[in-house]
């Protein structure tokens, strides 16, 4: 698979209502709000990587 930007990740993942939450650890975590209400669906963003790929 091919390498993706983590900036385009964060973009699609805010378009599609995920909302950041920057905490004291090395990543931000990522929530999904449906209509206002927050889902336990989540994901997590390193600060520190510029692209991400498919690791098996």
């Amino acid at each position: 698979m091919p390498k993706r930007k983590t900036r385009r990740i964060v973009s699609s993942l805010t378009k599609n209502g995920f909302i950041p939450k920057k905490g004291r650890s090395k990543h931000t975590k990522y929530t999904l709000f449906v209509e206002g209400k927050k889902t336990s669906v989540l994901t997590w963003i390193s600060h520190g990587r510029d692209e991400y790929e498919d690791q098996f």
